[in-house]
């Protein structure tokens, strides 16, 4: 097939569209990893993900923007057989008429709110949506899902962990932003006394930042640390910071859902959306209910109290049984396959909230076909770095 791919995210781009050309697929983006010879920042340059006869169309037409999303032109969408437009409701709801008799499918990444579903739900009918975690699925207000398709990472590309470093270790762009969990001031708390590492941008002021870290020192950094500490963005399922550390055999210390509860902030924020403590069960890794809890667990991993060599090994099989690209690549396969089958999508139409909670109820009576009850071991994301999630 060939593939439209509407990105917000550089780093799960890179992910889907390597697995994409695994697939046999050729897919373009238009992204970072769309241009020729695009040298990523958070990702190595060694696989050629570019289509550039694609690209070369993308931009004869020439491309309109509008607040950053691409207007596309009904010319240039008739290369495809399948558009992808993730998370972002203004790629369907700017191009709707365009859109218009294309499968499109709406893949969200965890962090969808009320407010974005029902945009899209606006804009037309049929879109095929994909979502990231059947914990998303089961939101209440949100379109009715599709599929569920886990994000998928290369156990290859990650760990082994070397178990040797005394350093704890986290990943998150602006921990002071309001929806990071623990915030900086738990997470100066949590570290206070370790010697601790917290890269991404926007952390200056506090003591453990390191600023940006390219893609070799990160896979370097998750295999000689002593621990993770893991910091949640309050409306995801899970991050791909998470899946990677765990991938790696680190041992994780992450927020329970006791102490995201007493955290959170938004009000699109619901219980069903954590989704890290199931990943981390059978002994993956730690939970903390609060600071001083963290704090001692940290210092378990540190000082070996805990065999921490049985916890590595048994993150890293977890990761791979949920996340492995070997398990991931045949549900966007049969998910590919059943988009295109599925009607194509439909712009304007009446659409109203009411609408929306009928399309529920009949989803109720007659669950639609495909979206299993759970998947193995996981019930249920990301932000624009892979520092960020």
């Amino acid at each position: 097939m060939n593939l439209l791919y509407l990105p917000i995210h550089e780093v799960l781009e890179f992910d889907d569209l390597r697995l994409f050309k695994a697939l046999g697929h050729t897919a373009f983006s238009t992204g970072p990893f769309g241009r020729p010879g695009f040298a990523s920042a958070l990702r190595g340059a060694e696989h050629d993900l570019g289509s550039p006869e694609h690209h070369d169309a993308f931009v004869r037409q020439p491309p309109a923007f509008h607040g950053g999303i691409p207007i596309l032109a009904p010319a240039f969408l008739d290369r495809f057989d399948v558009i992808v437009a993730n998370q972002d409701p203004r790629f369907v709801t700017h191009n709707a008429a365009a859109l218009a008799g294309r499968h499109v499918i709406w893949r969200t990444v965890g962090q969808a709110r009320r407010l974005t579903e029902r945009s899209v739900w606006k804009a037309g009918r049929d879109l095929f949506v994909v979502r990231c975690s059947n914990r998303e699925a089961q939101m209440p207000g949100f379109l009715p899902t599709d599929a569920v398709v886990p994000f998928a990472k290369h156990p290859a590309d990650h760990g082994p962990w070397a178990g040797a470093g005394g350093r704890i270790l986290t990943f998150f762009n602006t921990i002071g932003r309001g929806d990071a969990i623990p915030g900086d001031a738990d997470y100066a708390a949590i570290v206070a006394g370790f010697d601790a590492d917290l890269y991404g941008p926007g952390n200056d002021g506090l003591s453990a930042a390191r600023g940006f870290a390219p893609p070799d020192l990160q896979a370097a950094l998750f295999r000689r640390c002593g621990a993770y500490l893991y910091v949640h963005s309050e409306l995801a399922c899970y991050t791909l910071n998470l899946i990677e550390a765990l991938m790696s055999g680190v041992p994780v210390v992450a927020p329970s859902a006791r102490f995201v509860a007493r955290r959170a902030r938004d009000a699109n924020w619901h219980a069903r959306r954590y989704e890290v403590p199931e990943i981390l069960a059978g002994g993956a890794g730690l939970l903390y209910d609060s600071v001083e809890e963290a704090r001692l667990q940290l210092r378990a991993v540190l000082d070996g109290t805990i065999d921490i060599a049985a916890m590595s090994a048994r993150a890293r099989a977890r990761a791979v049984a949920l996340f492995s690209a070997d398990r991931i690549a045949p549900l966007w396969a049969e998910t590919l396959a059943r988009a295109v089958a599925a009607p194509p999508f439909r712009a304007g139409g009446h659409a109203t909230v009411l609408g929306l909670r009928a399309r529920h109820l009949w989803q109720r009576v007659r669950r639609l076909p495909g979206l299993p009850a759970s998947l193995p071991g996981l019930t249920g994301r990301v932000d624009s770095q892979h520092q960020a999630r």
